[in-house]
């Protein structure tokens, strides 16, 4: 047991056991074939994400920048599939 994702992806890798982690973690290791999906039928279907935002107020450029990159970026692993 460990609080620390890295360290049970790791630990996985070398073949010590089983991991529970989000996909994106682990996609170039499953691309790599240096892990393996098990149990994939039970997986949980993705939530969608939601940024809530006060229409009346400006946004901190920091909060549009990263906002505007999560957008893109998950729209574009939706679409890949990956």
């Amino acid at each position: 047991m460990s609080n620390s994702s890295d360290a049970l992806i790791e630990a996985a890798c070398q073949g010590v056991g089983l991991v529970r982690v989000l996909s994106y973690q682990v996609e170039a290791m499953l691309a790599a074939k240096q892990l393996v999906e098990v149990l994939g039928k039970f997986a949980v279907t993705a939530t969608p994400i939601n940024a809530v935002m006060s229409p009346g107020r400006m946004m901190l450029p920091k909060v549009r920048g990263l906002v505007g990159y999560l957008a893109q970026s998950l729209d574009a692993k939706r679409k890949t599939g990956v």
